[in-house]
């Protein structure tokens, strides 16, 4: 065929992709446009290169049947994983990703180590395939220009290069024409498609020519069926499905058409069934064309170019002509695609990262979108000629299906990280790192290195036992096999192993529950990208994201964010954290996503350089399992009343000894559990009831049974005198005191006796009726005052039972556990059991304020976005660690109330819904309730409740469930103290409930008048690393209990602190003047004239940057109202070390001018 006639089809051709590409670019610049879901699917078919229309004969004509398994493998994704693809696909859409490399390093943890090591892989891997198309076109071009039946030139190494160079030119100026990667390219797409359609033509017109030879005369002998492929199912048929089902996802070229230009998730709905149908007719015309190539064509003819030759043998020219284009077509979508898809990795995660490193950012900005464009070209070029100098050193000899296995083991590579990367929360980045170099090592060393520099030249250097085809002397029978099952176990047992015992970091948290979640939404789990030192507003960030974009592109993305998000994008105001983090997405599109990361951090912080990743993990406290038992038990043992508590099925729960002492009861009677019916019939027996025993049993049962409240006076068989007050609780529990008001009787009755004779006997006795009067008041008042006696108790004892606690949770923070798991799970069952007796103490302590105190509310004016932003980040840590999202839905809302009491009555509706959601998340938000209302809600989506067991979740000690989702069991008092909070501020709880898919707690409040947008707080840094510096500083103590002052001393030379201790106010100033103190702890209650509080105002009043906490048992609101006025910080015991240690550490990074001796 001449040469002109060749390349004046092509040409040609190339002018008519041109021209699709433009007429449909332009045609998507329209409103209303959309893109068939059948192009989507007839693009992947990309993934058939000239490997598949040329070398798929080859391989049969060689081995029978392994040509079908680079088939059957992407088959089978689409009809047995669209999930799979669904998922992936989603996660790319909202994350914004532009590449593979892009997708791996944005989810873990936007790494750039990640992306660079995927981007290099991809590079190394992908140069045998592109080496692939670039000799099949120097083939197939050789054998149009020789007359049919001869042999090609061996070399075509000429035309090789000038293909090379013709593919770069038409893929920069197809492929590389805008900067922002996101952006669909709708005519590459249609290009793509109609290169699918010629090449499936083609091959259909050379299968039917295949036909009509076979059933002519013309061949004289056509080879067996059986003969050609043979029946047999071998270890390397399976190895080549699988790394082709890998190849499907983790191609670059294949992960770009497949997820960043999809564009509705109705694509891989229709691509499900017609690529596979693709497939399926191009696996079957290979089968005819290999019979009468291998029957009809000489010996010497290459089985590579059958479908070639074919044509050219009986002289259909214009056959081979549409089969030399379609060849191309094969050639040129591959390499064009690829090659877009390697120069976005190579710029964002190596070329631009390298500027930033070298603190050269300001080279690429100004018109830097331009710039990364021209440096994407010339990528292009770079990756281009590589590929032909790979084929020029380790191409030339080697079969085509044999090249495309090479890089479909790389591409595989990438498949555990990336299966990891959307179904495994525990995947971290060491685990990633790791899989992928030991992954790319031994693929290299089992695959890539023997390819290039040949095996038996290899040999002649290595032992037999580092043989690459047999390394430790395990062969598997086939090098192939062999490489991919060394490469990706190492690989796979890297990226689990290191996974698993790698740190959990907060970015790897947000970043998993971004990628992982079936419905994640990362901009709802994380605020702003970098603690915001200087304000950005909307022009700042239009004006960054200029430097990396067209002006065009930036005003229509910031115009779709205002539309979609309703924020403001214009402006020198602080800018919303929404459009900082869209905007940063926006520049991902351009950069990548690690790279954007960088250059926003650097942009909010005005610094000129890349910003390190400072964000850690801070340990959190974990809610108790149970609470003491026997510490209650001393509590009630310490009230004069007699107390019986019953439970929904009248058996007794609680009790104390003044009951049983009361009613003589036998001591094997009273225990946990008993049916309260056997104490009814003894007291029967015992004659303190009357009438029949069976009959009065049961009516006492069935009234407490119906929850009556009651109150009555009534005397013992042995004189004494009862007032008995008995109240119901939700779901039938009862809970009955008992007062000895027998001293009252007698006062009673001998005021009787008085007035009775009160005539006859008035000037007498009047001054003694008066004493008796007083005498009457004074025990009617202590008589009243009963039920308070265990409110007065309990807060007189409070701050005496948290000493010890206090003092044993700082020696548990002393205790190094070692690396016994043993000792490990023991001191956190020490710590729960401390934190457990703490919680039941503050809930009674609550309860008890609220009934028998005189407490009242203050209300005042509250903006309810910062405070219900500050509660989700108190739950928000907690939460992930079991899998829950907490949310808040921004808010400008104010309303009027007390500050505390609404304060400690969501953070209990918050608790309740993290605890007891199994999966999903947690909503916190207000909305108006009338004009003059606001409803503040907590929505969950928890087992729910049942309608019957809802007035049940507001008495003491009561729960639906024993254990919550981390195995813990609650005091069951949260509720109780919030239900008293809202009542006193005339208001009450209401609950909502389905069960099976959640409840919503909400407290109604008033609305105030609000005008200022809500602006959610920037989360603050915490900058790792600083606990080694602090070290040897001087720390004061002051407490009068010498068990606390030798527990901090423990814990904070535990620490590495030098720890001085006072138990008087005299020797801490003493102490204060002798050593250059940097931090002072002190306990509010001192025993002496002045307090801690009072001492503590003394020493920041002469040293001001003194860094002072007050470390106290009282918990009151105007103790923490009068710290907080002078700058206090306030920890209340007993305290946890954790926070202790943040105290010590944040007190530190502020710096006070003086150091440690």
């Amino acid at each position: 065929m001449p040469a002109w006639l060749i390349v004046a089809s092509v040409v040609l051709y190339m002018a008519l992709l041109f021209g699709i590409a433009w007429r449909r670019d332009k045609q998507a610049t329209q409103p209303g446009f959309s893109q068939s879901p059948i192009i989507y699917a007839l693009a992947i078919a990309v993934y058939c290169t000239s490997w598949t229309f040329f070398g798929a004969v080859g391989t049969a004509a060689s081995s029978g049947w392994d040509y079908l398994p680079i088939y059957l493998g992407p088959a089978l994704v689409f009809l047995l994983l669209p999930g799979l693809l669904k998922r992936i696909g989603n996660v790319a859409e909202r994350e914004g990703v532009t590449s593979l490399s892009d997708f791996l390093a944005s989810r873990y943890g936007k790494s750039r180590t990640i992306g660079a090591l995927v981007a290099g892989g991809a590079v190394v891997g992908s140069l045998p395939y592109i080496a692939l198309q670039l000799k099949s076109v120097g083939m197939s071009v050789q054998a149009l220009l020789k007359p049919a039946g001869e042999l090609p030139p061996q070399s075509g190494a000429e035309s090789v290069l000038i293909t090379a160079i013709g593919l770069a030119l038409f893929a920069i100026l197809f492929g590389a024409r805008h900067s922002d990667l996101t952006r669909h390219n709708a005519g590459l797409m249609r290009v793509l498609a109609f290169e699918a359609i010629i090449k499936l033509l083609a091959l259909i017109a050379v299968a039917v020519l295949s036909l009509s030879l076979i059933g002519s005369p013309s061949i004289e002998r056509i080879p067996d069926v059986a003969e050609v492929f043979p029946a047999d199912l071998s270890a390397r048929f399976v190895t080549i499905t699988l790394l082709s089902m890998a190849a499907i996802i983790c191609l670059p070229r294949q992960f770009h058409v497949g997820f960043i230009e999809r564009r509705t998730g109705r694509d891989i709905s229709v691509a499900r069934w017609l690529f596979p149908l693709y497939m399926l007719i191009t696996s079957l015309v290979v089968i005819p064309i290999t019979l009468a190539g291998a029957g009809g064509l000489p010996a010497n003819v290459s089985a590579d170019l059958y479908v070639l030759e074919l044509p050219l043998m009986h002289d259909q020219a214009w056959l081979a002509l549409l089969v030399f284009l379609g060849g191309f077509s094969a050639a040129t979508g591959m390499v064009i695609v690829a090659t877009i898809a390697l120069s976005n990795m190579v710029t964002n995660e190596l070329i631009v990262p390298a500027f930033m490193r070298s603190g050269n950012l300001s080279n690429i900005s100004g018109d830097a979108g331009a710039r990364i464009l021209s440096i994407r070209r010339f990528v292009i070029v770079g990756i281009i000629l590589l590929a032909y100098g790979y084929f020029r050193i380790g191409g030339s000899s080697e079969a085509l299906a044999q090249i495309g296995l090479l890089s479909f083991a790389a591409a595989a590579q990438f498949a555990p990280a990336l299966l990891g990367a959307v179904y495994w929360r525990g995947a971290k980045r060491a685990g990633a790192v790791w899989g992928l170099s030991l992954g790319l090592a031994a693929w290299a060393y089992t695959l890539f290195i023997p390819a290039i520099v040949g095996h038996s030249t290899l040999m002649l250097v290595l032992p037999t036992w580092l043989d690459p085809y047999a390394l430790l002397g395990l062969s598997f029978g086939d090098s192939l096999v062999h490489g991919v099952i060394w490469s990706l176990g190492l690989n796979t047992l890297g990226f689990v192993v290191s996974s698993i015992r790698a740190p959990e970091r907060l970015r790897d948290r947000i970043q998993a529950a971004a990628f992982v979640g079936e419905n994640a939404n990362s901009s709802g789990l994380k605020a702003p990208t970098q603690t915001i030192a200087h304000q950005v507003t909307p022009d700042g960030l239009k004006a960054l994201a200029s430097r990396f974009l067209s002006a065009e592109a930036v005003v229509h993305a910031f115009d779709e964010i205002a539309a979609e998000l309703g924020v403001q994008t214009r402006g020198s105001e602080a800018a919303d954290w929404r459009l900082v983090q869209r905007t940063e997405r926006l520049l991902a599109s351009a950069l990548g996503a690690s790279s954007a990361r960088v250059v926003m951090s650097s942009a909010i912080a005005g610094a000129d350089v890349a910003l390190g990743d400072v964000l850690s993990i801070l340990d959190q406290h974990t809610q108790a399992e149970r609470f003491d038992r026997h510490m209650l038990q001393s509590m009630l043992e310490n009230i004069e009343q007699g107390i019986s508590v019953v439970d929904h099925e009248q058996n007794l729960v609680a009790w104390n000894s003044a009951y049983v002492e009361m009613f003589a009861y036998p001591e094997q009677l009273v225990k946990l559990g008993e049916p309260i019916s056997t104490l009814i019939q003894h007291n029967i027996s015992t004659g303190w009831i009357y009438g029949d025993p069976a009959h009065e049993a049961d009516r006492r049962i069935a009234h407490i049974r119906a929850g009556r409240p009651h109150a009555y006076e009534r005397q013992n068989p042995d004189g004494r005198y009862l007032r008995i007050i008995g109240s119901p609780m939700p779901g039938g529990g009862y809970v009955t005191t008992f007062t000895d008001i027998t001293e009252d009787k007698r006062r009673e009755r001998a005021l009787i006796e008085a007035n009775e004779t009160l005539e006859q006997r008035v000037q007498d006795r009047t001054k003694d009726l008066q004493t008796m009067a007083e005498d009457l008041e004074a025990a009617r008042a202590e008589a009243e005052g009963a039920n308070a006696s265990k409110t007065r108790f309990l807060a007189a004892a409070s701050h005496d039972l948290l000493q010890p606690l206090n003092a044993a949770r700082l020696f548990l923070g002393a205790v190094e556990p070692g690396e016994r798991h043993e000792n490990q799970e023991l001191l956190a069952k020490a710590d729960r059991a401390v934190r457990s007796a703490d919680e039941l103490l503050k809930g009674l302590l609550d309860i008890s304020r609220l009934d028998h105190s005189n407490v009242e509310p203050n209300p005042r004016t509250i903006p309810l976005g910062p405070l219900l932003e500050d509660l989700a980040d108190e739950a928000r840590p907690m939460a992930q660690a079991v899998g829950l999202d907490v949310r808040v839905a921004p808010t400008n809302l104010k309303v009027s109330a007390d500050p505390d009491f609404l304060q400690s009555i969501l953070r209990n509706f918050i608790s309740n819904a993290r605890r007891y959601s199994q999966k999903g998340g947690v909503l916190v938000g207000a909305r108006r309730d009338g004009e003059a209302h606001v409803r503040v809600e907590v929505w969950d989506t928890g087992p729910g409740i049942p309608e019957d067991q809802k007035e049940k979740l507001f008495e003491e000690f009561e729960r639906l469930t024993e254990q919550d989702n981390m195995g813990i069991r609650g005091a069951g008092l949260g509720l109780a103290v919030a239900s008293r909070m809202a009542a006193l501020m005339n208001t009450r709880i209401d609950v909502r409930s389905w069960v099976g898919r959640g409840t919503v707690f909400s407290v109604r409040v008033p609305r105030m008048a609000s005008r200022a947008p809500f602006e959610p707080r920037a989360a603050q840094a915490h900058v790792s690393g600083l606990e080694q510096s602090i070290a040897g500083l001087n720390v004061l103590c002051v407490d009068d209990e010498s068990i606390i002052l030798d527990g901090m001393r423990a814990l904070l030379e535990h620490w590495g602190y030098r720890v001085h201790t006072a138990q008087t106010i005299e020797s801490a100033r003493g102490i204060l003047e002798q050593h250059a103190i940097r931090i002072v702890f002190a306990d509010y209650q001192l025993k002496q004239d002045i307090t801690g509080l009072d001492l503590l105002r003394e020493i920041i009043s002469h040293t001001p940057n003194m860094r002072v906490s007050l470390l106290t048992a009282e918990a009151t609101p105007d103790l923490s109202n009068r710290a907080a006025e002078s700058g206090i910080m306030v920890l209340r015991k007993p305290a946890d070390p954790n926070e202790i240690r943040q105290f010590l550490i944040e007190a530190y990074d502020r710096k006070a001018p003086y150091a440690a001796e």
